[in-house]
């Protein structure tokens, strides 16, 4: 059986499916986490959902929704149509969200779906931290949310430098790094 617990604060909600105790996650960083890239982006005015799940969960989203019969490590749902991708060095995101109808106001940029399971594998192939490679999809996840994409060359190097810029930022933080532990490995410290 799948238990949800939903948070909402500041904007961000937080769904944990508590099907797995492999991991903990440290709910008030990653709201911060996500706070703090959603101040990069200029999108701070926005709702986005993410929730935290395992291989088999977002394996049937992937293929409920991308027709793809695979887990993957990260989803997103963007809820937003914009005239150009979001980015960090932007003022003011509202000034690109496509226009619906007078008076619309659209307050839900999206909603990102990641996999711990996933998380782990790639932090491991790749050599760094589990919590560094959460903190890196989100960012990839928020991206997509702001008009990102990577199915071309032009659009993957923005795309890619953006994560960086957004990367670096972060490690930059008087907590640095701000995603320091806030998913973990039971058993690790």
């Amino acid at each position: 059986m799948v238990n949800f617990l939903i948070e909402k604060n500041n904007l961000v909600d937080i769904v944990f499916n508590q099907a797995s105790s492999v991991y903990l996650v440290d709910r008030e960083k990653v709201r911060c986490l996500v706070q703090q890239i959603k101040s990069y982006l200029a999108v701070s005015r926005f709702d986005v959902s993410l929730t935290i799940t395992n291989d088999v969960e977002i394996k049937k989203l992937n293929e409920t929704y991308r027709n793809k019969d695979r887990a993957t490590d990260v989803l997103s749902f963007p809820q937003v149509e914009w005239e150009a991708p979001v980015l960090s060095q932007n003022n003011d995101s509202r000034l690109l969200v496509k226009k619906k109808e007078e008076g619309f106001q659209q307050l839900t940029i999206g909603d990102i779906v990641i996999s711990l399971d996933s998380v782990e594998k790639n932090a491991t192939t790749l050599r760094h931290g589990l919590d560094r490679e959460f903190c890196f999809l989100v960012i990839h996840g928020l991206l997509h949310l702001c008009g990102h994409d990577h199915q071309e060359e032009e659009e993957q190097e923005i795309m890619f430098n953006e994560q960086t810029i957004i990367l670096d930022l972060l490690s930059q933080e008087k907590d640095s790094p701000l995603w320091s532990k806030c998913v973990v490995k039971t058993g690790e410290k």
